[in-house]
């Protein structure tokens, strides 16, 4: 059997004025075997201070009874530093919360930019004018394909796979490439 780590952790850290948050993004399982680790990880940050975490679990693609749990001492430990737990992307495991009915204990959100806006407004974060527009649903000018974007960035249309420059007014224009 090969020693392979089950569970990664890329790890963001995000300032927002006075505050600093850390966006994790969680790949593989959180199961007996991962715990130690993902507690180990998070506590560490939060000696630093952390305050808040935003836990990503888009790509977690198990969670097992002692996930839960240790889910519920990251947010008790996010507590105690006056900060707070917040979960995006967790939708296709939200039955696991719901078999042990704890999924009212946590705060879920859709997206990482989400949490950040809610982050914003629980502090007293102005909020700008662009980040009110973002995330939004935006159309390629090129084959229609729908995609979320999160900011004004350059993104590829995963369908006909052109660049699409996205500006602060939500405007989408293809990218002009170099043959």
């Amino acid at each position: 059997m090969k020693n392979e780590r089950k569970l990664i952790l890329n790890i963001k850290k995000q300032i927002l004025g006075i505050a600093t948050i850390h966006i994790i993004e969680m790949i593989g399982v959180l199961d007996f075997e991962s715990n130690q680790f993902f507690k180990e990880a998070i506590v560490e940050l939060l000696g630093e201070n952390a305050g808040d975490i935003i836990l990503n679990g888009n790509k977690l693609v198990k969670l097992d009874e002692i996930g839960l749990g240790t889910l519920h001492f990251i947010q008790n430990q996010c507590w105690s530093f006056n900060g707070k737990l917040y979960l995006t992307l967790f939708s296709h495991l939200i039955d696991n919360f719901k078999e042990l009915g704890i999924e009212t204990f946590f705060q879920f959100q859709n997206s990482d930019e989400e949490a950040l806006t809610l982050i914003k407004k629980e502090k007293g974060i102005e909020i700008t004018e662009d980040e009110k527009k973002f995330p939004t649903i935006i159309i390629c000018p090129n084959c229609g394909q729908k995609m979320k974007v999160g900011k004004p960035a350059f993104f590829r249309c995963p369908k006909c796979k052109k660049i699409i420059k996205v500006d602060k007014d939500i405007k989408a224009t293809i990218v002009k490439q170099n043959a």
